[in-house]
């Protein structure tokens, strides 16, 4: 019996220090790796989730970005278009007008805001839009 109690203590112990602590690093690792990820590295994996069409990824790597660096206009330009391509329209508009006040020449986001006007059916406002971006680009 005695023998029996001990092999238990002896398992019980290599368990409680060598076990666990080995379990708790491998459960944190992809938390630090995320927490080591700078606002320019979420951007970047969610264009990447674009071009693979995973657009709710996408918005979720461009929530981490801009979690982290809210004055990041390219961050608001791509969710942006991650939900126009959802048909959020007015999602969409909310960043792309957070895009232009961030970079006010910006062609590119007039034009997208001035589509997602128009897929709202706002011809008035997506006329505003194009010719805007028209007007800078010629810049």
């Amino acid at each position: 019996m005695n023998r029996a109690f001990a092999s238990i203590a002896v398992i019980g112990i290599y368990t409680v220090f060598v076990v666990l602590p080995i379990s708790t690093r491998a459960q944190t690792a992809p938390i630090l790796i995320a927490e080591q990820m700078s606002a320019k590295d979420f951007n970047n994996r969610g264009v990447d989730k674009l071009e693979t069409k995973d657009y709710k990824g996408a918005i979720a790597d461009f929530n981490q970005a801009l979690r982290l660096d809210p004055k990041n206009a390219k961050a608001y330009f791509n969710r942006g278009f991650a939900y126009s391509s959802l048909e959020n329209y007015q999602n969409a508009i909310e960043d792309y007008t957070k895009a232009i006040q961030m970079k006010p020449g910006d062609a590119e986001a007039f034009y997208n805001r001035g589509l997602a006007y128009s897929n709202l059916d706002n011809n008035k406002a997506a006329i505003a839009y194009f010719s805007k971006s028209a007007q800078l680009d010629r810049q």
